[in-house]
């Protein structure tokens, strides 16, 4: 399991006990190494969210953006001078993926580029249907790891 974590997202283990075992992925800067996806319906992506996120589907013509990456001031450090990566959502945006992660730095953090190259914010303050979320912890619990 470690080579694998290694190979695929870097960290290390953070608690490693006869009970728990919690994996801690390494640090991503907001630049290229960050990575996204984007959600739009079961017609075009193949799969209902809803069976695998606590989301429902989008609005018509609007996304789930998803990413992971280290945002600056981020508080769930994991040792001094260490910052945790987060898994961002942002829910019914008409942003596309590559407006928030193509952008020149920072990517994948609180602004956005138009077509025609202007910065903008991902999450308008008068908007209250498009917004950052971080995975609430509550997701986490009852997980089971399958090997075969």
């Amino acid at each position: 399991m470690d080579a694998l974590r290694r190979v695929l997202f870097g960290g290390w283990r953070q608690v490693d006990s006869t009970t728990e075992t919690i994996l801690q992925g390494a640090f991503f800067p907001q630049d290229g190494h960050s990575w996204g996806k984007e959600y739009q319906s079961v017609a075009r992506d193949g799969y209902d969210i809803s069976n695998y996120a606590p989301l429902a589907a989008p609005d018509p013509g609007k996304y789930h953006l998803f990413a992971v990456t280290t945002v600056t001031g981020n508080t769930n450090t994991y040792t001094a001078g260490y910052q945790a990566p987060l898994f961002r959502v942002l829910k019914n945006t008409d942003k596309r993926v590559w407006n928030w992660l193509s952008i020149e730095g920072p990517v994948a953090g609180n602004k956005c580029f138009t077509a025609s190259n202007t910065r903008v914010d991902c999450v308008p303050t008068s908007s209250a249907t498009s917004t950052w979320d971080l995975v609430p912890a509550s997701m986490y619990t009852a997980l089971s790891i399958t090997t075969w």
